[in-house]
């Protein structure tokens, strides 16, 4: 299961003008962000793989009766500790797959990569995200994991 969502300003910091994939525990097991890394590099669309930490959970913890979870901060991406990680944090609170990891039987988990294209978007589009111009980023990366 893939999902897609940018915040540009910390994935571009950390990485610069590359993809970044996390995965969480089924998917790392599976060795999904590795098999999407070494895809990108086989047709020069390289990707970088980053880690899911507990921190990334305490960011998007409810503080109050009134939230289950917590989307975003008051800080810009760039100025948010683990400001790329963070969002795959509340897409696996939020989407319930927390409750599918790897302290459950094999086939009860479900694996979760979290793709940021923000970085190749970027770099490759030569104005910037708010402009119209798109890349083919993850493509070349994606055919060489999985069709090639």
């Amino acid at each position: 299961m893939l999902f897609f969502k940018s915040y540009p300003g910390h994935a571009i910091r950390a990485y610069g003008p590359y993809g970044i994939c996390l995965d969480n525990g089924p998917a790392r097991k599976a060795g999904i962000s590795n098999r999407i890394q070494a895809g990108g590099h086989i047709l020069g669309d390289p990707f970088e793989i980053s880690t899911l930490r507990r921190e990334d959970y305490a960011i998007v913890a409810s503080g109050s009766a009134a939230e289950d979870v917590v989307q975003a901060n008051d800080k810009a991406s760039s100025a948010t500790p683990r400001g790329h990680q963070y969002p795959m944090a509340f897409m696996v609170v939020a989407s319930g797959l927390r409750d599918y990891g790897l302290d459950k039987e094999k086939d009860e988990q479900i694996a979760y990569t979290h793709v940021d294209v923000a970085g190749s978007a970027e770099a490759l589009c030569g104005g910037g995200l708010s402009l119209p111009e798109v890349t083919g980023n993850p493509v070349p990366a994606f055919a060489a994991t999985f069709l090639l």
